[in-house]
Order: C-alpha cells, then sequence, then structure tokens
C-alpha cells in the first residue's frame, strides 16, 4: 500500500492514506455510526476477508457519544492502486453504557490466511463473537449475546488471546483467554486511578460452533447448545504468593461439559474453563497478555500507594504470570531451573507485554520492569534453562522511563 523509499515528512500527503475521526468517518451499514466512535487504544489489525479483499479491523475505543461497543471495518479498494478505503462497516454489540472496546483479535480457524471471527471484550466485562465468515459484507455482524460476563462488571481493556487447543479425543476446543482490570492515566489534576475490586484471568471456551462444523472441512469442538456461561461454570485455580514473591498456583481438572472427564456424569461434567483471582492489593491487567508454548502469560499491575504529602514516589509493582492456557492450572516444566511443580511466576514488576526470544539454542522469556524487580532463583537464567525470565535491574542495570507526561 505505500513505498517506504517515500517516507518522509514532506511527502506525508502521498504517504498517509487516510484519517478519520468521529465527524468524518461514515459507515455503509450504519448512519451516524461516527457517534460511536470514542479514544481508540488497540492497534488496528490489516486482514484478508471473505469478500475477497483486504481490510483494517479496530475497536470503537472508549468515551464515545453513543457509549456502546463495537468494531469498525474499513475494507480496501482492490482495484484503486492507491489503497483506498472502499467502505467501512460498523458492528455494534447493542450494549452501550460507557462502554467500549479497545482491542481485537481476528482468528483464522481454517488455515486460509482469512478472516473468521473476531473476537474482543469491553468495558462492561463482555466476551463479544463478530462473525466474518460471509462474503457478503452485509451479513458480518456481532454475536446476538455475550460468550460470557464477568462477574460485577470486571472490564476488559486489553486484547483477547484465542488458542486451539487439542484434546486426546475429537477435535480442538477454542480457548478464549484474557484478564481483566484498568488503569486511567494522570492528568494535571488527578492521579492515575484503577478498576475498582478483585480482578482475574479466565479461559473461556467458546462451544458454538455447531454452524462452522457443517459448513467447512476443519472441525472444532462444539455442543448443540444453547448454553449460558457464568462464573459458576468455571473451574476455581487459586494463585499464591510465597516468601520468595514466587507464585504457585492449583491445577483442578476442567470437567468439561459434554465430556467425561470427571467421574460422575453430566451433572459434574458442566464446566466452560477456569478462573483465577489475582492475588495482590489492586492486582489487575492493564497489558496485552501473551500466548507462548500452551501458556497464557501476562504481566500484571499492583497500584503503589502514594501519599501526595509525601516526596517519595513509589512505584507500581506487578508479577508475571504463566500458567495453562486451557486449564489455568501450572504446567510443570515450564520454569526448568524449578523444582516446584506449581510455579506460575514471580514478582518482576515487570511492564508491557512479555516477549520470547532464542538464544544459543535455548528459550527466554523476557520482560521489561522499572528497574527494581525482585531477583529470585525461579527468574534465573542457568545452564540449560529452557525458559527463564527477570528483570532489566539484573546485575544492577537500570530499566529506562516507559512514559512521560508534559507539565504544563
Amino acid at each position: 500500500m505505500t513505498d517506504p523509499s517515500q517516507f518522509a515528512e514532506t511527502n506525508a500527503n502521498a504517504v498517509v492514506k487516510g484519517e478519520w475521526n468521529s465527524a468524518t468517518i461514515s459507515c455503509a451499514n450504519v448512519a451516524g455510526c461516527g457517534l460511536s466512535m470514542g479514544n481508540t487504544y488497540g492497534v488496528p489489525v490489516v486482514t484478508r476477508l471473505h469478500d475477497g479483499k483486504w481490510g483494517v479491523i479496530f475497536g470503537n475505543g472508549f468515551g464515545s457519544t453513543t457509549g456502546d461497543a463495537g468494531i469498525f471495518i474499513m475494507v480496501v479498494d482492490p482495484l484503486n492502486a492507491n489503497g483506498a478505503i472502499a467502505a467501512t462497516y460498523y458492528l455494534s454489540t447493542g450494549v452501550s453504557g460507557a462502554n467500549g472496546i479497545s482491542s481485537v483479535y481476528p482468528s483464522d480457524f481454517d488455515g486460509d490466511h482469512i478472516v473468521d471471527y473476531v473476537y474482543a471484550g469491553d468495558l462492561l466485562g463482555n466476551i463479544w463473537r463478530f462473525d466474518l465468515t460471509s462474503d457478503n459484507e452485509a451479513n458480518w455482524s456481532a454475536s446476538s449475546q455475550p460468550l460470557f460476563t464477568t462477574p460485577v462488571g470486571q472490564p476488559i481493556t486489553t486484547k483477547l488471546l484465542v488458542a486451539s487447543t487439542p484434546q486426546a479425543v475429537g477435535p480442538p476446543r477454542i480457548m478464549i483467554d484474557f484478564g481483566t482490570g484498568r488503569k486511567i492515566p494522570q492528568n494535571n489534576l488527578t492521579p492515575p486511578t484503577f478498576a475498582a475490586g478483585v480482578q482475574s484471568l479466565y479461559g473461556i471456551w467458546d462451544w458454538n460452533f455447531s454452524a462452522w462444523d457443517a459448513a467447512s472441512a476443519t472441525q472444532l469442538a462444539s455442543l448443540a447448545g444453547p448454553e449460558a456461561i457464568t462464573a459458576a461454570k468455571l473451574t476455581t485455580q487459586t494463585l499464591t504468593v510465597n516468601a520468595d514473591l514466587s507464585l504457585d498456583v492449583t491445577s483442578n481438572p476442567v470437567c468439561w461439559s459434554g465430556s467425561t472427564t470427571c467421574a460422575g456424569g453430566p451433572g459434574v461434567n458442566s464446566q466452560f474453563g477456569f478462573k483465577v483471582a489475582l492475588p495482590g492489593s489492586g492486582e489487575q491487567v492493564i497489558y496485552n497478555p501473551l500466548l507462548y508454548h500452551n501458556a497464557l502469560i501476562v504481566n500484571t499491575s499492583i497500584p503503589a500507594n502514594n501519599s501526595p504529602t509525601s516526596c517519595q514516589v513509589n512505584h507500581d509493582l506487578g508479577n508475571t504470570i504463566a500458567i495453562s492456557v486451557s486449564t489455568g492450572g501450572a504446567i510443570p516444566g515450564f520454569f526448568r531451573n524449578s523444582t516446584d511443580t506449581n510455579l506460575a511466576g514471580s514478582q518482576t514488576n515487570g511492564t508491557g507485554t512479555p516477549f520470547a526470544a532464542t538464544a544459543g539454542g535455548l528459550s527466554f522469556l523476557l520482560t521489561q520492569s522499572l528497574g527494581d524487580g525482585a531477583t529470585n532463583q525461579a527468574f534465573s537464567c542457568p545452564p540449560g534453562q529452557l525458559i527463564c525470565t527477570g528483570s532489566p535491574s539484573y546485575n544492577g542495570s537500570q530499566g529506562k522511563r516507559l512514559t512521560w507526561v508534559e507539565r504544563r
């Protein structure tokens, strides 16, 4: 769509393909869709669509006039050499009230490199699936009901992870993993604020693939339904903070609905995933998670307690947590230098999304911190280590500034 050799400030008009805001964006399917555009935060996704075209997909953001939650899809005109937008579509969930969607996760389930469904979470704690499987743009739609709603409206402000998890028998399950939490940054008048209450990590099985299985050679685990997923239908795993600031997690079995996983018949086998309460005071997920080696990996944030009458500034703390993407339990051997089979992470005070790197035949899980991260044996990197993580303050180095604010 662009020629990198032309990237220059003086050539911006030719390089930039468009600029839209709530006053200028228009949609082919919804009049006045700009009223649903708020402050957008998530990274737009460029992908192929079933109409044979490419498109740009992003969440509608927070603070819109309508206050609803939805996604925008900008379809690129394949006949225009300049990559112009042919049409824009807005798919609303119909749920409003200080609501909105930050990030989207497009999924391709049959490996043809064309997006089939888009998943997203909203500020009211709802998980949505948007169906883009039709080659007719008019048939694209949001699910009529959320797949799951968090208790007491735990907000979802980060990207979901969608994983295909194999079973011993039958097609794979599609798991939707995510964390809850929200941070509203400081301004000139108020300090940062965080979502109230206990926040959690979740893994939800999207069981509704009967229509997909009837039309596709790629089969996915499904139920006849309808099944409403509530928190009571999720297995509880428990995170515990140890004296050395490492974390252990339970590994209770998930008695999957429609299966024979657990003894006791259908009355027992009625679960759809897991839930894990975050153990720290005010701890929550404000950074996008990572999917790696069948693990849901996330940096959490524990808000610092600062006093306006003190000159000392305390940094937010946080844990780097790695749990099974399908059960929420521990993954034995994930941290190879530890004999603790329940190990799930440690306090690293990491910020942003962790990332994986391979060097010298070894894999490392890395995260950036504010420079005051905890160090312990669970996160050192001895010879033969398969997975490890640590703080940039390792060996006395200092972390760099992560953000800034202009003082007026």
